[in-house]
C-alpha cells in the first residue's frame, strides 16, 4: 500500500507531465495552424539617452500578428521610408509628420501609410499640370511607436528641424497627455519634463541611464520565451489586453503593479473629474505643444495638430468593455473628453487642429457593413483603409490652406 507522501508525489508527477504535454501540444497546434503570434512583433529599436528609444538606422523588421504581416524598413536616418537628405530640394514643399505607431504605421505596408498616401495624393496633379513651376510635395514619416508629445518635441529639436519642413504635423493620440507625465513606458525609460510654477519646461532625467545588460538575469527568461514560445506569446497578449487578468498577474507577482494599472491610469484622460496628476499632465501637454510651435516657427515651419481617434471612439461596446475591465464607472468618463482637451489647447494657442473623427466615423460605418473596418479589431491600429481616410482628410486641409494648384 502506498504511503500518503508517495501517493501525492505520484499525483504531482502525473499533473506535471500532463501540464508539460498540454503546453507542448498547444505549442505544436499554434505553430501548425496559426500565424506567428504578437510575441513575434519585433521592435527593432535601440536605446537613445534623450528620446529613450529610436528606430535602428538602415534596419528592417517583421511585424507579424494574426491580423497582419508587414516587413518594415528604415533609412539611414532611422525613418520609415526611402532615403531623404536633410537639405530640401528646390521646388519641393516638405511636410514632417511627428507621431507614434499610428504614424509609423507598422500594421500596414509603407505604400499604405498615412504619410505615403498623403504624398501621392498631393502630387497626383503635378505630372498633369501645364505649369512647370508646380511644386512637388515630400511627406516625411517621423513616427515612432510608443512616442508621446514630449519625445516628438525632442525629436524635432534634435533631428526634425534639419529637414527644413514647411509644415510640421503633430499627430496626437489620447494617451499622450498621460505619458507626457511619465518617466517610463513598457518599451523602457523615457524623458520627463517638469513644469515649474510660471516657468519653462525643464528636463529632469536626461541623459537617461542605459538599460542594464551585464550578466545573465532571471528576467532574461521573458525575452527568450517571447522569441521561442507561441503559448507564452498568446498568454502574454491575453493578459496584456485584460485589466482583470493583469491585476491577477500582478497579485501573483508575474508582472509589476505599474504594468497592471497602466491601462486604467491612461483612461483618466477621459475622466470628468481628473485627479491632480492628470491635470498637471494636461498642463504639461499644453506647454509642450506651444513650445513645439515656437521651435517650428524658428525653423521656418508652420505647426498643425492632427487628432488620431482611438478605435473605441467609434465602438460603444469596446468602450464599455474597456471601462468595465478596468473597474470604472461609465458615468465618470467621457470618451470624447481627450479631444475636448486638445481642442481647448489648440484654440487657446491659435494652432490649427485637423480632426478626422466625422470622416472616420462615416467611413467606418460603411466599412463595417462590408466586413472591412478601418481599425484592426484586436490590434486597434488603422488598417490600410483607415490610413487612406486619414490621408484624405489631411489632403483636403492642405489643398485649402496651401492653395495647391489643381490640374486642368
Amino acid at each position: 500500500m502506498l504511503s500518503r507522501a508517495k501517493y501525492f508525489g505520484i499525483r504531482l508527477l502525473v499533473l506535471s507531465l500532463a501540464l508539460v504535454v498540454g503546453v507542448l501540444l498547444g505549442e505544436g497546434l499554434l505553430r501548425a495552424f496559426a500565424t506567428r503570434s504578437v510575441a513575434d512583433h519585433r521592435l527593432c529599436c535601440e536605446f537613445d539617452p534623450v528620446l529613450g528609444w529610436q528606430k535602428i538606422p538602415s534596419a528592417e523588421t517583421w511585424h507579424v500578428t494574426d491580423e497582419y504581416q508587414v516587413l518594415e524598413r528604415f533609412n539611414s536616418h532611422g525613418l520609415r521610408g526611402p532615403e531623404c537628405d536633410y537639405e530640401k530640394p528646390a521646388g519641393v514643399r516638405r511636410l514632417l509628420v511627428l507621431g507614434d505607431s499610428f504614424v509609423e504605421g507598422y500594421s500596414v505596408e509603407f505604400e499604405q501609410t498615412l504619410t505615403q498616401v498623403l504624398q501621392e495624393r498631393l502630387n497626383r496633379d503635378v505630372s498633369k499640370s501645364a505649369n512647370p513651376a508646380t511644386e512637388r510635395f515630400e511627406v516625411i514619416n517621423a513616427g515612432t511607436g510608443g512616442y508621446s508629445t514630449d519625445q516628438e518635441y525632442l525629436f524635432f529639436v534634435g533631428e526634425g528641424h534639419k529637414y527644413h519642413p514647411d509644415v510640421t504635423i503633430l499627430a496626437f493620440y489620447d494617451n499622450d497627455p498621460w505619458y507626457n507625465a511619465q518617466a517610463n513606458y513598457w518599451r523602457g525609460a523615457k524623458p520627463l519634463f517638469a513644469l515649474d510654477e510660471d516657468g519653462p519646461l525643464r528636463l529632469t532625467n536626461v541623459p537617461l541611464a542605459p538599460p542594464a545588460n551585464a550578466g545573465p538575469r532571471s528576467s532574461d527568461v521573458k525575452p527568450w520565451l517571447d522569441r521561442h514560445s507561441r503559448v507564452y506569446g498568446l498568454l502574454r497578449t491575453t493578459v496584456k489586453r485584460s485589466p482583470m487578468l493583469r491585476r491577477g498577474a500582478a497579485a501573483a507577482g508575474l508582472i509589476s503593479a505599474d504594468e497592471a494599472h497602466s491601462l486604467w491610469r491612461e483612461l483618466e484622460v477621459y475622466a470628468l473629474n481628473p485627479g491632480p496628476e492628470m491635470v498637471m499632465a494636461w498642463r504639461t501637454t499644453s506647454v509642450l505643444i506651444q513650445a513645439l510651435r515656437t521651435k517650428a516657427k524658428a525653423a521656418g515651419s508652420q505647426l498643425v495638430v492632427f487628432y488620431v481617434p482611438p478605435a473605441h471612439a467609434f465602438d460603444a461596446q469596446r468602450w464599455r468593455e474597456l471601462l468595465s475591465g478596468a473597474g470604472l464607472s461609465p458615468s465618470d468618463y467621457d470618451r470624447s473628453h481627450a479631444l475636448a482637451g486638445l481642442q481647448e489647447i489648440c484654440q487657446a494657442s491659435g494652432i490649427d487642429l485637423i480632426d478626422p473623427t466625422d470622416e472616420l466615423h462615416a467611413a467606418n460605418a460603411r466599412r463595417l457593413s462590408e466586413d472591412a473596418p478601418l481599425y484592426f479589431p484586436v490590434d486597434g491600429h488603422w488598417t490600410a483603409s483607415g490610413h487612406r481616410v486619414a490621408a484624405e482628410v489631411l489632403e483636403q486641409y492642405f489643398r485649402r490652406s496651401l492653395e495647391i494648384d489643381q490640374a486642368e
